[in-house]
């Protein structure tokens, strides 16, 4: 299934160079490639209504395991793939903004967004949560902050992650990223510690002990308690990341580029970036999968690049073109098992065949 305080360092490198394996015409294309488009342009989209599916966190050690959401009965739980087999085991009832769960040896919890936050075990037991101490940290971190937030406490949180052992909390509109250990966390005794502030995390992904999200015209990545920040001229809509020994390829997708980049983990130190044009983006349907990013240009009209050989192929399917419930697809899932693939959003969830 594919789908830190201290003192700040400040790593930056701006260096563009255009593609030089632009053209879609007349390139080689290699098997991996050749499965993505044959997919796309025979892919028959079905919908599965009134359900929302998300990845477990990225430490997880359940591949086939994921979070769903029922909207109409506000039911959140998890399930096993394939769909058709299940169980859904139901966990709580929450309303759907943000939610997050992981599980491996030492922790099996899923969390939500609800008054303010709640945790459970993935067998349905409420984890007691004491929040105060995170309360008098945020009351801190708003009197620090140059952006000037007010704090809803009814909805506090926007962004929830687990790594194996932190979980990270992101506040607010113009709020502060925060994480504590998960071990402290679940005992109602965690210290919370500021690592950013941004003015929105989009995309944030957390895996072993590096994060990374953007925001607004910004990526950035923390690893450590070192920023790293890669500088872009226009809004970055979506951030896709692979994680290669110690290298990780960062995709951002904007208004009119797709922009590729590979990051040094250790030093922090960004490569030189490739620049791909993508013009009239919808923002309805990307996603990165076994090396090839994919964004949908126009209703069915796709560009797929090869993030490592900057190899770009385009092509158009009548069946995502058809596909009427054109809500964001908040998640692109993959189930390589079953041969199935799942496109999931607010609206409901496609699947078709892979």
């Amino acid at each position: 299934m594919e789908a830190s305080s201290g003192k700040e360092s400040y790593h930056s490198h701006n260096s563009n160079k255009e593609s030089p394996h632009l053209n879609s015409q007349g390139n080689a294309i290699n098997k991996k490639m050749q499965r993505m488009i044959h997919f796309l342009k025979n892919a028959k989209p079905e919908l599965v209504p009134d359900l929302e599916l998300f990845v477990m966190s990225g430490d997880s050690k359940s591949p086939n395991e994921l979070i769903y959401y029922k909207p109409s009965s506000e039911e959140l739980g998890v399930v096993q793939l394939p769909l058709d087999e299940g169980p859904f085991v139901e966990i709580t009832k929450a309303r759907r903004y943000c939610r997050a769960a992981l599980r491996t040896k030492d922790f099996q919890i899923l969390c939500t967004d609800k008054e303010p936050l709640q945790a459970f075990t993935l067998l349905g037991q409420e984890i007691d949560l004491k929040l105060e101490s995170f309360k008098d940290v945020l009351e801190t971190a708003k009197q620090e902050s140059p952006y000037g937030y007010e704090i809803d406490y009814s909805s506090l949180f926007e962004d929830i992650a687990f790594s194996e052992n932190y979980i990270y909390l992101g506040t607010g509109y113009f709020g502060p990223l925060f994480r504590a250990p998960l071990s402290e966390f679940v005992s109602g005794k965690a210290t919370y510690e500021k690592i950013a502030e941004c003015n929105y995390f989009e995309d944030l992904s957390v895996e072993g002990d590096l994060v990374s999200f953007a925001g607004e015209r910004d990526v950035f990545v923390i690893k450590d308690s070192e920023l790293s920040i890669w500088q872009q001229e226009h809004t970055v809509y979506r951030l896709f990341r692979v994680v290669e020994g110690n290298t990780a390829i960062f995709a951002a997708v904007t208004e009119n580029t797709i922009e590729i980049r590979s990051l040094d983990i250790g030093s922090l130190r960004w490569g030189e970036t490739l620049k791909i044009p993508c013009t009239g983006f919808l923002q309805w349907f990307s996603f990165l999968h076994g090396g090839l990013l994919v964004v949908e240009e126009g209703i069915g009209k796709f560009v797929v690049v090869d993030i490592h050989d900057g190899n770009v192929q385009k092509c158009h399917s009548t069946g995502f073109e058809g596909v009427q419930k054109r809500e964001h697809f908040n998640q692109v899932l993959f189930d390589e098992v079953h041969g199935l693939v799942y496109l999931s959003s607010r609206e409901g969830t496609y699947s078709t065949r892979l």
